[in-house]
């Protein structure tokens, strides 16, 4: 299954199948585990956003996202 995962100001947009969307609006994020080789976004208790590190582009656009997006939510 192809996924892409856009990053932008007011969530993360996802595509599946270049058909199915769906969002997780930075709204619903309860907090990020950050791992070695992924992030573990959580919008609810159980339920999380798998986002692997290596859909990043660059180790800098990894860092970005991080420094944008993250600080508020890192457990």
């Amino acid at each position: 299954v192809e996924k892409v995962v856009m990053i932008k100001n007011d969530g993360l947009y996802c595509t599946y199948n270049e058909q199915e969307r769906s969002i997780v609006k930075w709204s619903q994020v309860m907090r990020v585990v950050k791992h070695q080789q992924a992030f573990f976004i959580f919008t609810g208790e159980n339920t999380y956003f798998y986002l692997p590190r290596e859909a990043f582009m660059s180790k800098e656009d990894e860092e970005s996202f991080e420094k944008k997006y993250l600080p508020i939510f890192i457990s």
